[in-house]
């Protein structure tokens, strides 16, 4: 389950890091930077083996990824981001790989092709 999740944690970094290099660069990377936790899981059979994600995203492209799995253990990842456009990169020691993002209000939402699934997130008050 740990390659799973390094694959599936790539693909959420990668999205974050392929965003393009101008001020809409710029505000979509300031938006990413703080701690996020999923409050929605959707497609793929993503809640047969996560019940949650915490992400966060640093102003140095620094990234930590938690997962809390289905059987009740925690997996905790570091790694890198970048982004592109509407594509956000990740990288890690368990791999990385594109992802796509979009915000709907105060909501960021990662698309991962690898699992067809869709994560919502919520900013943590207060970063």
């Amino acid at each position: 389950m740990k390659s799973n999740f390094g694959l599936f944690f790539i693909s959420l970094v990668i999205l974050f890091l392929s965003q393009g290099c101008d001020n809409k660069f710029e505000r979509t990377t300031n938006r990413l930077i703080g701690h996020w936790n999923s409050v929605k899981l959707k497609g793929g059979n993503i809640e047969d083996f996560y019940e949650r994600f915490e992400i966060i995203f640093s102003p140095d492209s620094q990234l930590t990824a938690i997962a809390y799995m289905a059987d009740n253990t925690k997996v905790e990842v570091q790694g890198v981001y970048s982004v592109n456009k509407d594509t956000l990169n990740l990288k890690s020691e368990h791999g990385g790989g594109p992802v796509g993002y979009s915000f709907s209000g105060d909501t960021l939402i990662i698309y991962d092709p690898s699992w067809n699934s869709e994560t919502f997130l919520l900013k943590k008050s207060g970063s």
